[in-house]
């Protein structure tokens, strides 16, 4: 009996390894063939990365705005749902809201993997015009999923969120794939590649994937500056750090003046902080932000 009972423990443990699948994150604007059309590719070309079907996707999440989740964002045109590597039309009642199509899309064609995987169709809401909070829930989704293969798809949603999201996965060295892809205008409505093959029409393309370190001196500076009211001459700035034995040279306050997080003047030698510097210290301050920015790292604490 307990011959029997280890076995089967051993094969439910060996399939949940097999198809632990990829989790992907998706953007979606107004455009829901803009983030499908990506993970269609990866679902169909599977063979490029992985040795089964079941371990190209397990969940997707859809980052996108409130606006679109709730659809008061209109698709930019109607989508197709297409056979893959056609123009022939699949479905033809397909619904009109970016993020009812994308939901229904992902389910109808990939429920059964995700299904098999005990994944999910999960969201993430971020926000245009406020990046501090764009970022911090790109982390916090990241976070659940920190133990996952994260793949990310920035072809859809709107040039913010590309940044924010970038900005988060190139801190964090979770994301082990970011990609996006290319159709020409013609083909944007589809919801696969109307391609089989990669063309002039069509492209795959994948970004290199590295984690940024953050400058300890950089941000030392930043908070030092904070520390003694937002703004400081050099001078003082230069003792203040000296008795934490650093110092500062006009090199790097050039390239944080180029960064826009400090100001100078050159009648007063004071040195300010900006709103962005302000952003960037509101984050680094945030517990979940630090998790997220020590999870991985690159070289010895």
């Amino acid at each position: 009996m307990d011959t029997i009972l280890h076995q089967k423990l051993y094969d439910i443990s060996i399939n949940m390894f097999m198809y632990m699948g990829v989790v992907h994150f998706l953007l979606l604007g107004g455009s829901p063939g803009a983030a499908s059309v990506g993970l269609s590719y990866c679902v169909e070309n599977y063979s490029l990365w992985k040795r089964d079907k079941y371990e190209i996707l397990e969940s997707v999440v859809v980052v996108t705005t409130q606006q679109v989740l709730n659809g008061s964002v209109s698709s930019t045109k109607p989508a197709l749902w297409n056979r893959y590597g056609t123009t022939q039309i699949e479905k033809h009642k397909v619904p009109e809201k970016p993020f009812d199509c994308l939901k229904e899309f992902i389910a109808d064609e990939y429920g059964d993997i995700i299904e098999r995987n005990r994944g999910k169709i999960d969201q993430c809401i971020v926000k245009i015009d406020d990046f501090q909070y764009s970022v911090l829930s790109l982390v916090e989704k990241v976070l659940e999923y920190r133990n996952k293969e994260v793949w990310l798809n920035i072809t859809g949603g709107m040039n913010p969120m590309t940044v924010q999201s970038l900005f988060t996965a190139y801190l964090g060295g979770i994301i082990a794939k970011i990609y996006y892809t290319y159709v020409s205008p013609e083909y944007t409505s589809y919801l696969k590649p109307p391609f089989k093959d990669q063309s002039e029409n069509f492209r795959f393309i994948e970004l290199p994937v590295m984690k940024a370190d953050l400058d300890q001196d950089y941000y030392l500076i930043l908070q030092t500056i904070e520390e003694a009211g937002g703004s400081v001459e050099t001078g003082k700035l230069r003792s203040r750090l000296k008795s934490q034995n650093r110092d500062v040279d006009k090199n790097i306050l050039n390239k944080m003046r180029g960064h826009g997080v400090i100001t100078y003047d050159d009648q007063t030698q004071r040195i300010e902080l900006t709103q962005l510097a302000n952003t960037l210290l509101h984050l680094l301050k945030n517990k979940k932000f630090r998790e997220y920015l020590n999870l991985v790292r690159t070289q010895p604490a």
